[in-house]
């Protein structure tokens, strides 16, 4: 059964020094809700600034978990890949980004039924956000090999989406790729 139960805060609104608008997230061991992942998605503001939707961290212990305080047996066991597409779309290259959504949901539920959570496009809105569950012993090397799934998975989820999804997976410019972070760092 999976355990989607993540940290979960709403970023706090303070203005700066220069009078603008900006928000804080908890520090170390500074006190989080725990929520389910739909009523954390609910709380999402589409047109909002992005610093300020709700912020989630891959652990349930109900605190900020930081380098200082880590404990593997808190990791909620969800990895995720950023699929950053918008790096393509901005390249002269044009598609629907919920006809791709929807291809990637397909996609994955039969690519890998097992561990596909959910697909959700970027607060942009030309990026994707796939999540994994890995029902493992929580460790760090067990971390580790499903972020490495995470991003075999991804691929081979973009490659059956046919010849545009493989384009799109594939693409690299100035030396960034579209997909350079599958949670290989947990924070």
């Amino acid at each position: 059964m999976i355990n989607n139960i993540f940290n979960f805060c709403i970023p706090t609104e303070y203005i700066d020094k220069d009078g603008n608008v900006n928000y804080r997230l908890p520090f170390a061991n500074e006190r989080m809700t725990v929520l389910e992942f739909q009523a954390i998605h609910a709380a999402a503001k589409p047109n909002a600034p992005k610093l300020s939707n709700p912020w989630c961290q891959f652990f349930s212990c109900g605190y900020r978990v930081s380098q200082e305080n880590l404990d593997w047996k808190n990791w909620n066991g969800f990895t995720q890949a950023d699929v950053d597409s918008k790096l393509f779309y901005n390249n002269e290259h044009a598609f629907n980004v919920d006809v791709l959504l929807k291809a990637i949901h397909i996609n994955a539920d039969s690519v890998c039924p097992d561990n596909y959570f959910c697909v959700q496009k970027s607060s942009g809105g030309k990026g994707y956000s796939i999540l994994f569950y890995w029902d493992c012993e929580k460790t760090e090397l067990n971390f580790k090999k499903c972020c490495l799934l995470t991003q075999q998975f991804t691929k081979k989820i973009f490659y059956c989406v046919g010849p545009h999804g493989a384009e799109i997976i594939d693409y690299a410019k100035d030396g960034k790729r579209v997909l350079d972070k599958c949670s290989n760092s947990i924070f």
